[in-house]
């Protein structure tokens, strides 16, 4: 069972509690505090008396705790202990407490902390993990910096906080507000080797310059790299569109490319003939899905006949099932071309090809074909 209870006014606490941690078969509990509460008004450290609560409830089987107090957890009594929390998100008043919290915790396996103040982080390498923790979100530079500028997290506070965790995590989320500007230099943590991008699925790339910059490269590069589930590519163009993929079949190693199954092309000028099917093919060999997106006149100059085009594309792509046109600017007579055109391949092929055509209004069609 799982709770979750706002609690506005300091006299709903202690009830709260009492009554919640009745409950058998509670095994997930958020605490939620929020700037505006009365309760911010009394004693800084009640998170540390709801934690003295839980640990008085001896039939407790909380896994999943959640302790959300703006001014964060300040300390905690020594010897107490919630052998049950296995996931444990809470803010922290001063890194140093993370030692008395997780003497609280022996079996952590993932812990999401915000600290508020990174006051001596030397102090916590003497500290002694759970040898289950496995997974560390960590969140710093909330506080008022204006106010308290020395206290803001330095690049080399941080450095000190996750060497501690070097041996036990496998998983990290590093989230720094008001940081200093180490942190935006990415070869800082190229020792993170484990470090992946696992929710990237689409890449866009605009370029406005014929050659890409060596910077650029190797960037687009890294990111392809650490992007497992990356499966789409959407480029846009201010020039020939044929040199952008040039440049990208250049850099992209062949065993990338496979992954991509979706490609996006939108087309932002006079772009020369459609010519580089066989390069984008040999780039992504694998595509399902195909969208060209761009005015109908430069579209007109991409390709003259849309048979020609859906053969030339079906030649190069054997798995490609799918292909949109998005027009603007167009009119009745170009649409109704691509119509014709479209209805004649249906014939000639025995698959046939089914297609939805939508007249979205102020010279905008769209066409998607089903291969």
């Amino acid at each position: 069972m799982e709770g979750s209870y706002d609690i506005h006014h300091k006299n709903e606490v202690n009830q709260f509690l009492v009554e919640a941690l009745k409950i058998p078969s509670l095994t997930e509990l958020l605490v939620s505090l929020g700037t505006g509460d009365d309760l911010l008004s009394i004693h800084a450290n009640r998170v540390a008396m709801i934690l003295q609560s839980i640990v008085s409830s001896a039939s407790t089987k909380i896994a999943n705790l959640t302790l959300i107090y703006p001014r964060g957890l300040l300390q905690l009594k020594s010897g107490i202990q919630i052998a049950s929390v296995k996931r444990l998100s809470v803010t922290i008043h001063f890194a140093k407490t993370l030692m008395q919290l997780i003497n609280v915790t022996p079996n952590l396996e993932e812990l999401s902390l915000s600290i508020m103040m990174f006051d001596d982080t030397d102090l916590l390498k003497s500290i002694k993990l759970p040898q289950t923790l496995q997974k560390l979100h960590l969140e710093g530079g909330t506080y008022d910096y204006k106010k308290f500028s020395y206290e803001q997290p330095t690049f080399e506070m941080i450095r000190i906080f996750l060497d501690v965790f070097k041996h036990h995590i496998q998983s990290l989320t590093l989230i720094m507000n008001n940081a200093d500007k180490k942190f935006a230099t990415f070869d800082n943590f190229q020792s993170l080797s484990n470090f992946k991008l696992v929710n990237l699925k689409k890449l866009v790339v605009t370029s406005r310059s014929k050659m890409f910059s060596a910077g650029f490269s190797r960037l687009l590069l890294k990111i392809v790299d650490l992007s497992p589930n990356l499966n789409s590519l959407s480029i846009s163009s201010g020039t020939n569109p044929n040199n952008l993929i040039k440049q990208l079949q250049r850099i992209m190693p062949k065993k990338y490319g496979k992954q991509f199954l979706h490609f996006e092309l939108f087309l932002e000028s006079n772009s020369k003939q459609w010519e580089f099917s066989l390069e984008l093919s040999k780039m992504l060999p694998n595509l399902k899905t195909i969208s060209i997106h761009g005015e109908q006149r430069f579209l007109d100059n991409c390709f003259t006949s849309l048979i020609e085009f859906v053969e030339d594309l079906q030649t190069h792509f054997k798995k490609l099932a799918r292909l949109t046109i998005k027009t603007y600017g167009s009119n009745t007579d170009a649409f109704g071309r691509y119509e014709n055109d479209l209805k004649k391949l249906s014939k000639q092929t025995n698959n046939p090809i089914y297609y939805t055509a939508k007249d979205q209004g102020v010279a905008n069609y769209f066409l998607d074909i089903w291969l």
